[in-house]
Parts: C-alpha cells; structure tokens; sequence
C-alpha cells in the first residue's frame, strides 16, 4: 500500500493555491494509483483469458459499457477525495481518521472511494473483454465487502461510537440504486 506524504493544512491555511494543489494531487494519484494498474490488470487478465480459452466479448456495447463504468469510478473517486480534503483529512493514510465524512458522496454510500475503485476496474475489464477480468472484479468487490465489514466498520465503531452507528443506519456500505 502507498503512503501519502501529507501536509496537514488547517482551515485558516487552506488558500485556493493550497486547495487547487490538493486537488491537482488528487487527479494524479488516482491515474498513478488506480487507473493505470486497473488498466494493467485489466490487459493481463486478456492473456488469462487466452491461456485458459475462454473467449473474448469484444464488442461496441461493452467497451461504451466500460467507459461509462469508469467514467462513474473516476467521479466517485474524486468527489470522495474532494469530500476528504473539504473536511481536513488524508485520502491515502494508512491510519484511522479523526474525523467521520458523511457530506458529499458520503451522504449515499460509506464507502465511494472503494466503489470509485470497483468502478474504475470493472469498466476496464469491460473495455479490455476479458471474461476473467469480470469474475476478478467480482471477487476483488466480495474481498472489499469482508474487509469493511468485519475491519473497517468495528474500527469505526470504537473510534466515532454512536455518532458512527446512527450514519450506518442512515446511509448504505455500498449504495443504494433506488
């Protein structure tokens, strides 16, 4: 896992240089960091494919299928981060946050960075045609549900309490599509 290098910048700091580099930062670790590795994958489960025989599904509904997968990813991604930084926080630390985000994305999901992700890679694979791109998908998404489920959320619950508890039985892990 990467480790962001952070500068913590108080409310009375956050210039519009400083929020516009945040932002600009945003864009690049997520074509560095998610983008161009989901890509990577992507391709590589196409030679998976070929190894095991399993037949591409190449076809113009699936790459516009793909793109609007990623396109949805891609916004998740940034809104989320955007979220984080609108509230002082790291999007990339590998410690517990000090403070619970429910405003922005997070008023519809506990968890769009992870979805921006799933996003992202999902419409990879559907771009690429790799059927074994798809089943990873799957099982990267069914991985992701464990963790938070049994990691990510007990975590919360100690840290932020019953203020974390009363946002679970609001908003969804996952999202809502009604």
């Amino acid at each position: 896992m990467a480790t962001e290098v952070q500068i913590k910048v108080s409310p009375d700091q956050d210039t519009p240089p400083v929020r516009n580099m945040k932002y600009l930062k945003t864009i690049v670790l997520n074509l560095f960091l998610i983008i161009a590795p989901s890509v990577a994958v992507a391709l590589l489960t196409v030679r998976l494919d070929k190894l095991l025989g399993l037949q591409s599904y190449n076809s113009t509904f699936a790459f516009a299928l793909g793109v609007l997968f990623l396109t949805v990813g891609l916004i998740f991604r940034f809104w989320a981060s955007f979220a984080f930084y609108d509230n002082y926080l790291a999007v990339l630390w590998m410690k517990p946050q000090q403070s619970l985000v429910t405003s922005g994305p997070y008023k519809f999901s506990r968890n769009p960075l992870y979805i921006g992700i799933i996003g992202i890679f999902l419409g990879a694979v559907l771009m690429a045609g790799s059927i074994s791109g798809i089943v990873l998908t799957v099982l990267l998404f069914l991985a992701w549900d464990v963790w938070v489920r049994f990691g990510e959320e007990k975590d919360m619950e100690k840290t932020f309490g019953d203020t974390y508890r009363e946002y679970k039985n609001r908003v969804p892990r996952w999202i809502t599509l009604w």
